[in-house]
């Protein structure tokens, strides 16, 4: 006779593990780019060496930093400002040589799309944090440190404004959170024993976790064969939501970055092209540049046009400018397309606010300039950089 002995239960809990989904609300997906970038997803942004790929997420980067739209949106929209944290493996790209550049370069392009004071956008970049190596010198190495790279957005989640930690003097509280981190490339930060192939599962997953926990999207910078697949085994893709390849521009043709597998969204290509010289390159966003034979909303050429304008924004509820007592004097610079500032002029002195954001709107030729603290920034099409007007008291 066989006798079958039964472990004793466990003490009973509550209730049973599982949730009915009658109490799991629905809480829908936070774009930090719509149909690109999403809080708490990953995104694989394959493509040729050389391709762009880093100069695209770059631009992204910046614009999240800086609250600005993202390519695609209208020109009105602005974004809380966020943080960004880069993640640079392997010796592709150097802090000093490239990133810096490649970040200041791509704040100045978009100032002048969007009308920020140079000054502005380059303050921006004390948002985007590099993430090169641990304190130590030690690598950041993916999947092992996904616990260590989370502890990194949290901590960056408690610094102020001006990037005081608590304790520091002066802090003033939780600023701007992290809404992206960026992985550059992939197989350079892979740690010893993973790879792409066999375990890609394995590296995917825990990224993915990463991005949920955090709260934030996760960016992952990769190559792509000879054929044009993203490199690795299909889990590669599989086990993220959105995979998007850099399609080269042939001839005149921008760039595009092109869906290659989703289940959250199917959105348009995303068309680009790569401007400046040397470690000023950055990438230039199709959507973003104003059709050549209108400008940036067709600029009224005549003075009865320009008056009409002027006077239809009055009558849209624009306040009337305030006076300022003293003399003013009105200045201008001019900066190229690499941001490069050139020598300063003064074109007049007013007596009042009025008259000088006048005379600088008359100068740039456009009907109402966007000050910020006596400062106006507006695109110089003809030189593809822009000019700054400043007001001295």
């Amino acid at each position: 006779m066989t006798t079958i002995t039964t472990p004793q239960a466990g003490p009973r809990t509550t209730g049973p593990a599982s949730v009915a989904y009658d109490r799991i609300p629905y809480e829908p997906r936070v774009p930090v780019a719509e149909g690109f970038l999403y809080e708490g997803e990953v995104t694989v942004i394959a493509g040729p060496g050389k391709s762009g790929k880093g100069l695209t997420l770059a631009g992204y980067a910046v614009r999240v930093a800086l609250g600005l739209p993202r390519p695609g949106e209208g020109r009105e929209v602005r974004h809380e400002p966020a943080r960004v944290l880069w993640i640079a493996g392997g010796a592709e790209d150097d802090p000093m040589h490239d990133l810096r550049p490649r970040f200041e370069a791509a704040a100045l392009s978009a100032a002048g799309i969007y009308g920020m004071a140079p000054g502005e956008a380059l303050a921006g970049l004390a948002r985007i944090h590099d993430l090169s190596a641990w304190a130590d010198g030690s690598p950041v190495e993916v999947p092992q440190d996904r616990d260590r790279i989370a502890a990194e957005v949290a901590a960056l989640n408690e610094l102020d404004h001006a990037n005081r930690a608590p304790g520091q003097d002066g802090y003033a509280g939780p600023g701007p959170r992290v809404a992206l981190v960026t992985l550059d490339p992939l197989k350079g930060l892979l740690g010893p024993g993973q790879n792409l192939n066999a375990g890609a599962r394995r590296v995917m997953t825990p990224l993915a976790l990463l991005a949920r926990g955090a709260r934030c999207a996760v960016a992952v910078i990769h190559h792509v064969t000879k054929a044009g697949q993203v490199q690795g085994s299909p889990d590669v893709v599989n086990a993220v939501r959105l995979a998007f390849t850099v399609r080269p521009g042939k001839g005149a043709a921008p760039s595009a970055l092109s869906l290659y597998a989703s289940n959250i969204a199917a959105p348009d290509d995303v068309a680009f092209t790569l401007a400046g010289e040397g470690h000023l390159v950055h990438a230039v966003f199709t959507a973003e540049v104003p059709d050549a034979a209108t400008g940036p909303g067709e600029v009224p050429s005549t003075l009865r046009q320009r008056i009409a304008a002027h006077d239809a924004a009055q009558d849209q509820g624009a306040p009337p400018a305030a006076a300022a007592p003293g003399t003013l004097r009105l200045l201008r610079r001019r900066y190229d397309r690499a941001g490069q500032p050139g020598r300063a002029q003064v074109l007049g002195t007013y007596r009042d606010l009025a008259m000088a954001r006048t005379a600088a709107e008359e100068d740039a030729g456009v009907p109402r300039l966007r000050w910020l603290a006596d400062v106006a920034t507006v695109r110089d099409h003809a030189s593809g950089g822009s000019v700054t007007y400043a007001l001295a008291r």
